[in-house]
């Protein structure tokens, strides 16, 4: 499990209306909550393949999410991929936030920008990458 402030989108999510970032041993460790429903946020960074990563990009500029979502049904995860997705997920899946990254020229360079999405809407974009 990755930390928050190794995400790029870290300062979207602490200052996101619905998060809460609770500090305890000696300010060392954090944990993340969803104050909506009161779960604990899991941090994550999954590699895809090429072809993965550009039907979660389809995914993540689609206007109307579930048309979107019924064209790419369920997308596999692969080690050492090239494209990479940073995912802050609610345990009970009524949150999550995600920004796509591809990777050229030695580094993972940013392909969207951080999407927050709340509710059933979210637990159908977890089905499908998770």
């Amino acid at each position: 499990m990755s930390s928050l402030k190794n995400l790029a989108m870290a300062d979207v999510i602490a200052t996101h209306k619905h998060i809460n970032i609770k500090k305890s041993f000696f300010g060392l460790k954090e944990t993340v909550v969803y104050n909506q429903t009161g779960s604990e946020v899991e941090i994550k960074q999954i590699e895809y393949t090429p072809e993965s990563g550009k039907e979660i990009e389809k995914l993540l500029k689609a206007p109307i999410l579930k048309d979107a979502l019924a064209s790419v049904g369920k997308i596999e995860q692969r080690p050492m991929g090239n494209a990479r997705l940073d995912i802050c997920v609610s345990k009970d899946r009524q949150f999550i936030a995600l920004q796509l990254f591809n990777y050229y020229d030695l580094m993972f360079h940013p392909i969207t920008d951080p999407k927050i999405i709340e509710g059933h809407d979210a637990e159908l974009i977890a089905k499908a990458i998770l």
